[in-house]
């Protein structure tokens, strides 16, 4: 390298050398959306849509801020009576300590968990199929069972081909199907209502008309 080239470069390498680094990429903020209204009927549902929510969320929120958010969406009654634990809870979130949302979490879904005889009546009070898909009908049987039930059984596939019309029982239990689940997958459409066919009115008899007289001009 001649001595003009490295008169040069040497500024240039001086340069770069001194500049700062590149600022690091700053995250996206994607806050919490609004959290929809509590579902007494299926606490589990609910927290699998909040916990979507907080698992896009940037920065991820912590515990404690987890927490305040599910405070906001309780409704009064189980505010009520679940106080004691309320109280723990807001003070472990409030000092950032322990894991509050879980605590709260379990206390809200064994409040809300139904007893085994009561779910099991429910289900006997489930109406027939209808209009609905099998795959419908089955996720209402499902979610109606208590928490955890095993749906592979002969019991559960007899409370779900009860509800059936008798058409579709017959196309199910010609493909040998063995557990509730699997005939649900196919979506069969029910067959739809036809209307009963309205029979012609029969027509009223007309008295026969008389013909004139022709030698009398009257008629008869």
């Amino acid at each position: 390298m001649d001595t003009h080239t490295h008169s040069l470069v040497a500024p240039a390498a001086a340069a770069a050398a001194m500049a700062p680094p590149d600022p690091p990429i700053a995250e996206a903020h994607v806050a919490i959306g609004i959290m929809p209204t509590f579902f007494a009927e299926n606490p589990r549902q609910w927290f699998q849509t909040a916990e979507a929510q907080f698992a896009t969320a940037r920065p991820a929120p912590n515990n404690g801020q987890k927490y305040f958010h599910l405070l906001q969406k309780l409704p009064a009654e189980i505010i009520n009576n679940c106080s004691d634990i309320i109280t723990t809870c807001t003070l472990a979130a409030s000092s950032n300590t322990g894991d509050p949302y879980t605590a709260m979490k379990s206390a809200i879904l064994d409040y809300t968990q139904k007893p085994k005889w009561s779910c099991y009546m429910d289900l006997h009070s489930l109406p027939p199929q209808g209009d609905i898909r099998p795959s419908q009908l089955m996720a209402k049987l499902i979610n109606t069972l208590p928490h955890g039930t095993d749906t592979k059984t002969d019991l559960f596939y007899s409370f779900f081909m009860f509800r059936m019309p008798q058409y579709l029982r017959e196309v199910l239990a010609a493909s040998e199907y063995t557990t509730a689940p699997a005939p649900a997958q196919p979506q069969l459409r029910p067959r739809p209502r036809l209307r009963p066919r309205r029979r012609p009115r029969p027509l009223k008899e007309q008295p026969p008309r008389s013909s004139p007289d022709p030698r009398s001009g009257i008629s008869r």
